[in-house]
């Protein structure tokens, strides 16, 4: 037993850490969340839920404030599909049994996404220790400062899609390495792989890419065991990852899909365009329409209404966002161009127009936390926001990995480092996917994203040059 406890030891301090840490930052008063910009109802109505008080000013609702309970109206209408349903359903039944029935405190949500992460920590522990625990301390500490940021956690305190994207992606990631890293691996591994991949493509629509990348990816896993039904299941879930993707490219909800496609239009190619009628010319638009350049589809008093029989008939029966992909590939310039604008808010991760407060706790409106943020400040504030620099940082990781991947023994050893390209993978389709799906509108949020990949390429850099030291220090 006391073997047992020396050997695990440091997992289990690093597990009671992070229960300490996330126990201070999301649970204790003052409590930090995030307040909503009108996103919530969305999750909310197909879970039962409603506002404690919906006749609230305005000012105190939305934007300013955050709210930690809500009432439980028992009445679901489902008119929305993400994987994060699963969650705040489960969240729902916990707080009925425990907490109240009329009553839900979103603190019960963010224990399962707490969970979630501490589990995703201890595994990403067990990867990665040795036995020198100065390189130990070193590595976890990565981990703590740049994935425990208020920046990310605060998510948890929410119904934003953001902290299953997050948890999920790290979650999926660190399953793939602790697959390749097993010499006979269980099958309970590849189960959870395919369950994290199904949560992560399936957190909103447009993570439906990210289903069909992990899909492809998950065929690389059929030959990790020569038995019939570890192969039966991998092509079984791969398919089911593939097929559900493709139908999520497909099947969108009506009001969302126009949302998306006006901003993506108006908000997107013509936002700052030399030429906005030449370009909905290009897309087979009505070059009149152009009146709407640089307006979202939340902009009061345009000159034609958002939702106007006129757009129906000259804009949303004509446009699609196959046809606003092909526009950016024939003109690959404007496309660099939105790119490089995307970049300079990539670096942001957290909504700074959200507040993190609670009005009853005495904050201002729209006050945010910089406890346990120093990692996002530093982010932010050093960071060159070009494309570039991120350019530069994704070749450096990129040459790391083909160093180690040539140099890996074994088929295993190689797809370990081929996970760490597939996280290259999604952070570009992090930074494309919101230029294509939504134009310039509300970069920050939408490139969240793309800011876990950047993350997960700093703490694999930092791991990379730590080892090096430790091997260096030895010789």
């Amino acid at each position: 037993m006391k073997k047992i406890l020396n050997r695990n030891a440091f997992e289990l301090v690093s597990i009671v850490t992070a229960c300490l840490l996330l126990l201070y930052l999301l649970f204790l008063r003052p409590l930090i969340g995030v307040a909503d910009n009108g996103d919530f109802l969305r999750i909310m109505h197909s879970s039962g839920l409603n506002y404690l008080n919906p006749a609230a000013d305005y000012k105190d609702q939305f934007f300013g404030f955050f709210h930690s309970k809500f009432s439980i109206q028992g009445t679901i209408s489902v008119g929305y599909a993400s994987s994060e349903l699963l969650l705040v359903w489960a969240a729902v039944v916990i707080n009925k049994i425990f907490f109240s029935l009329q009553v839900f405190d979103i603190r019960f949500l963010s224990i399962l996404y707490s969970i979630l992460l501490i589990i995703a920590m201890s595994l990403f522990v067990k990867l990665h220790k040795k036995k020198n625990q100065y390189y130990n301390i070193l590595i976890i500490l990565s981990f703590f400062i740049v994935f425990f940021d208020i920046g990310y956690i605060a998510y948890f305190n929410s119904f934003f899609g953001e902290a299953v994207t997050y948890t999920s992606m790290l979650l999926t990631l660190i399953f793939a390495m602790l697959i390749s890293k097993s010499e006979s691996p269980k099958l309970y591994m590849l189960i959870v792989f395919f369950i994290c991949a199904l949560f992560f493509a399936w957190a909103k629509f447009q993570n439906a890419p990210i289903g069909l990348l992990l899909g492809i990816f998950g065929i690389r896993l059929i030959g990790f065991r020569s038995d019939r039904t570890w192969k039966v299941l991998t092509i079984m879930f791969t398919s089911i990852l593939i097929l559900s993707s493709i139908i999520m490219l497909f099947v969108t909800n009506k009001e969302f899909k126009e949302i998306n496609e006006y901003q993506t239009v108006f908000y997107g190619i013509l936002k700052d365009s030399p030429d906005p009628g030449g370009d909905l010319e290009k897309l087979g638009i009505n070059k009149e329409l152009a009146v709407l350049a640089n307006t979202n589809f939340f902009t009061p008093d345009t000159p034609i209404k958002q939702d106007s029989p006129q757009l129906k008939e000259e804009f949303y029966n004509h446009i699609s966002h196959s046809k606003v992909a092909k526009y950016y590939l024939l003109h690959p310039a404007r496309f660099v161009q939105k790119l490089q604008v995307a970049v300079r808010d990539a670096f942001i991760f957290r909504p700074f127009y959200l507040g993190n407060y609670e009005k009853s706790d005495g904050y201002a409106a729209g006050k945010t936390s910089t406890t346990f943020g120093a990692y996002g400040a530093f982010k932010q504030d050093s960071f060159p926001r070009s494309l570039l620099f991120w350019f530069i940082l994704t070749l450096g990781y990129c040459f790391m990995l083909f160093k180690n991947h040539r140099l890996a023994k074994g088929a295993r050893n190689k797809v370990y480092v081929e996970v760490l390209f597939l996280n290259v993978l999604l952070g570009i389709i992090g930074l494309v996917i919101p230029i294509i799906g939504d134009g310039e509108a509300d970069l920050t949020k939408h490139l969240f994203l793309f800011n876990v990949s950047v993350d997960v390429m700093v703490v694999s850099i930092v791991i990379y040059f730590i080892s090096y030291l430790s091997r260096f220090s030895r010789r």
